[in-house]
């Protein structure tokens, strides 16, 4: 593969990051250079907050099976009042863009 093929696959995979990814990387504060560097943003920043105000459960969720993996889905849907599928659907897509223009009316 050539040097061309492999920035391109980097910039692809850095073009959404996962919630988890993001919640792990802030859980190590000793390395702020490596979080600023790799996915948080200010853009993603701000499509994360705009994501959470649209859709406050979405956080919910997500914040429960990052800081409770043990919790299944179910468990989680009644916690919060929600059916499972929609836990398990929020869950699996939790990747939050880097573009924050598509968040705008």
């Amino acid at each position: 593969m050539t040097g061309e093929g492999s920035d391109m696959e980097k910039e692809k995979e850095q073009e959404n990051v996962r919630v988890e990814d993001l919640l792990a990387l802030l859980r190590r504060k000793s390395d702020w250079s490596e979080i600023k560097l790799r996915i948080f943003t200010e853009r993603r920043f701000i499509c994360a907050m705009d994501r959470a105000a649209a859709c406050p459960d979405w956080w919910h969720v997500n914040r429960l099976h990052f800081y409770n993996p043990e919790m299944t889905h179910a468990h989680i849907a009644r916690l919060l009042g929600l059916k499972r599928e929609t836990v398990s659907r929020w869950i699996q897509n939790v990747e939050i863009p880097e573009d924050d223009y598509e968040m705008l009316p």
